[in-house]
């Protein structure tokens, strides 16, 4: 279950190790205003990568709404490197959206480690400062890189050295404190705000990264940018399911409000990975039975794809069904659905806190689904299956007359194996062209055909086939019939 921050009582509350350790501050006591100083769940834009959505656990404010620190849960705290390169994204983009460069906080079963800027080490075990003293210390942090970024920029031999970690840290100390010493005079913030920051286009710029910029050149810029966010995604994508995963135990998707740190943590997951209710999540989705089509098949949730076809169904389990079942329902889902919209979607199945998933014909049954798909990740994934098993299923029929004689059970199934697996093969190698993977599957998706039940009416025979399909859905009807009862359908 995802733990998150939380207030009451004029106290935050933050996840300890566990649930009975939680760790409480007394932000009030430190100068700090509950309603103008402190935002949990907030997202920030990333700076780079499309400005997809950031998740901040807690966001710490100035009076102005500038973030000054940024809390982080449930990031793991083993690799310094990781989360250096995380904090460096979060206070880039915190800058680029607020105009100040805030400490980065990453709180993981009651230890903490923080960035307060883009130098130096990480700290640990970092104690709440009162807001005087850590409106102060934030000001230094920002004055010394500001101006140290602003002199690299300037002096390409600086800039060389900074590149090539060589610089001179001795004499650029020295310089700084100097500079510093300047600022406590005038006063650290005012300092800060009227010398270095004095206009928007200025306070926002991300120095660092224009040294970068022009030491690698563009090309190679932009793929160090892309490891770094590669480096963020793992994470956040971990993050993103967890949160997605616990709104299904709790049966609370797209209902919780977003004027609560749940409602926008949840409504975060959902976005970072490509999902928004009303737009690609279609709820109680009722399809045609494809066998039957006077018995509609409701899917609790559907997910589309970019043209509006369900790409993944999502079927609460309240039945508890047994593996038989549960397989032959998503059979009867999947057909039903590649009959009504020309895709065979991936099933998923909920039930006990646990999901399972079949992705296609061929999968073979069920597989633990453990995290959640990007949007289009998963279109891309289904695409790549449909193609794949059309083609299978097609090269299949083109046999139908000699498995028909063949009369040993165990050799007629060694050959449709045989076919599947050389066929399946051929196609994945063809599927690195793009040219190939969009006409495909665009032909695919136009047809509502059913090849497989094709194929098995062939092989069987018309009798046994309906035999076999009417045996099946007595199989399933109580899951139908109950979630149009769930769904106030059927009373």
């Amino acid at each position: 279950m995802t733990r998150t921050m939380d207030y009451k009582d004029g106290k935050l509350l933050l996840p300890g190790p566990t649930e009975e350790q939680t760790i409480t501050v007394q932000l009030q006591n430190l100068g700090w205003d509950f309603e103008k100083n402190l935002r949990l769940q907030s997202q920030i834009p990333c700076f780079t990568a499309g400005g997809f959505p950031l998740i901040a656990d807690a966001l710490l404010l100035s009076d102005d709404g500038e973030a000054l620190a940024v809390v982080l849960c449930g990031f793991p705290l083993e690799n310094d490197d990781d989360l250096r390169i995380i904090a460096d994204i979060y206070s880039n983009s915190a800058k680029r959206e607020f105009g100040v460069r805030p400490a980065i906080f990453f709180l993981t079963d009651g230890k903490c480690k923080a960035a307060n800027g883009l130098l130096g080490r990480l700290q640990e075990d970092v104690q709440p400062l009162p807001k005087p003293l850590y409106l102060e210390f934030l000001a230094t942090h920002n004055i010394q890189e500001e101006v140290l970024f602003s002199e690299i920029l300037n002096d390409p031999e600086m800039a060389k050295a900074f590149l090539t970690d060589q610089m001179d840290t001795g004499k650029i100390n020295d310089h700084l404190m100097e500079v510093l010493e300047n600022a406590r005079q005038f006063g650290l913030q005012k300092y800060y705000r009227e010398t270095v920051a004095k206009d928007e286009s200025v306070k926002k710029r991300l120095l660092k990264q224009a040294i970068l910029l022009g030491g690698l050149g563009e090309e190679r810029y932009v793929a160090y940018c892309q490891q770094q966010i590669a480096v963020l995604r793992r994470i956040l994508d971990r993050k993103a399911s967890e949160i997605v995963f616990d709104g299904a135990e709790k049966n609370n998707w797209f209902t919780l409000s977003p004027d609560t740190p749940e409602g926008r943590l949840q409504q975060w997951a959902f976005t970072y990975l490509g999902w928004e209710e009303g737009k690609n999540v279609q709820k109680n989705l009722s399809v045609p039975c494809y066998y039957k089509p006077a018995m509609q098949l409701l899917a609790d949730y559907a997910f589309l794809d970019p043209n509006g076809k369900p790409v993944l169904v999502f079927l609460r389990d309240e039945l508890h069904l047994s593996k038989e079942k549960a397989f032959i329902t998503a059979e009867f889902y999947a057909r039903s659905c590649k009959a009504a919209y020309g895709i065979v979607p991936f099933v998923v199945f909920y039930s006990e806190k646990s999901a399972s998933l079949k992705m296609g014909a061929f999968s073979g049954g069920f597989e633990l689904f453990r995290e959640w798909f990007p949007a289009m990740q998963l279109a891309v994934q289904v695409a790549c299956v449909n193609i794949t098993e059309a083609l299978a299923w097609e090269d299949l029929q083109s046999h139908v007359t000699e498995l028909r004689n063949t009369f040993d059970e165990k050799e007629r199934l060694q050959k449709q194996l045989g076919w599947i697996r050389a066929s399946s093969e051929d196609t994945a190698e063809k599927l690195h062209n793009a040219d190939f993977m969009k006409t495909e599957f665009e032909r695919i998706s136009n047809s509502k055909e059913l090849p497989d039940e094709r194929f098995w009416k062939d092989l069987m025979g018309v009798d046994a086939y309906e035999d076999s399909r009417d045996k099946e859905l007595n199989l399933i009807r109580m899951f139908v019939t109950d979630k149009r009862i769930a769904a106030g359908i059927l009373e």
